[in-house]
């Protein structure tokens, strides 16, 4: 993601350089977490924060685990004003139908499906928060998500880079209304087959008009440590069910870059939305 920011060949036309900038970062070093990147505009800040990071301390075996994510969150969320929150990350798609490995997804609705319940539990990640199994909607308006996704969709394509395993074309592709699915509680990639497939059923279970539209396993949880008003973005690596065979290092940097892409788009423009002022080049 931070791969993108930076490059002036790739980002938004709007985006300079970051104000301050701690990247890259040796996390073997053991300092303590800082954004990774911060803008300063007019009418806010900024900061591009890295989940991971938060996560060096921790054990190998707690790094994909809800529990020790939001353990190593919560003093961050306690201090923090934040007035929007966007969470980015990799992520599939709820349909082995469906393939848009490449694509970029943004919505504002979460689901979450505890993948390891109390009757089934997971000694590594028991977080029992939630809510799941239930619709989480967001604050944010139709008026704010529409301005801060009124980049042009075919500019911002021109700059995404195709998967190598499996690629669709790619595109951002933005809806107020798409759905963010989690599978919380699970730390083993093997068991993500079946776990993913019981958080797609139990979505489609509720029978909302809403679309599911990625499936990963953190957007939820900082949604409900963070403000109301949110937002994802899912950089698409796999389909339901082909984890295994699209999911490598190469599909999650290219999924994550192209997430990055259409982050360089939305940050000039909440300063615009927050201004009434118009993107550069735009009327």
């Amino acid at each position: 993601m931070m791969a993108a920011l930076l490059d002036e060949d790739v980002r938004d036309a709007g985006l300079g350089l970051p104000t301050v900038l701690h990247q890259p970062r040796d996390r073997k070093a053991g300092s303590p977490p800082v954004a990774r990147a911060t803008y300063s505009f007019d009418a806010c800040t900024i900061e591009v924060w890295c989940v991971s990071d938060f996560l060096e301390k921790s054990a190998a075996n707690l790094q994909s685990s809800t529990a020790e994510k939001a353990r190593v969150l919560a003093p961050f969320f306690a201090d923090a004003h934040i007035d929007l929150l966007i969470a980015v990350g990799t992520a599939g798609v709820p349909s082995g139908s469906l393939h848009l490995n490449g694509t970029v997804i943004l919505g504002t609705n979460i689901f979450m499906h505890d993948g390891h319940p109390s009757t089934d539990p997971n000694p590594l990640s028991g977080w029992r928060v939630g809510p799941f199994d239930t619709l989480i909607p967001s604050s944010l308006s139709k008026t704010a998500f529409a301005s801060i996704t009124s980049f042009d969709q075919l500019v911002v394509s021109g700059s995404l880079v195709k998967s190598p395993n499996n690629p669709a074309t790619p595109m951002p592709i933005a809806n107020r209304s798409f759905v963010a699915l989690g599978t919380i509680n699970v730390t083993n990639y093997l068991e993500y087959t079946v776990k993913d497939t019981a958080t797609a059923n139990a979505f489609a279970a509720l029978k909302l008009p809403l679309t599911g539209a990625s499936l990963e396993t953190t957007h939820g949880l900082l949604r409900t440590l963070g403000p109301s008003d949110f937002m994802f973005v899912s950089g698409i690596t796999d389909s339901l069910g082909s984890f295994d065979q699209d999911v490598t290092k190469g599909q999650n940097f290219a999924a994550s870059f192209n997430a990055g892409v259409v982050i360089s788009a939305l940050i000039p423009r909440i300063n615009y939305y927050l201004t009434g002022s118009t993107p550069l080049g735009e009327s």
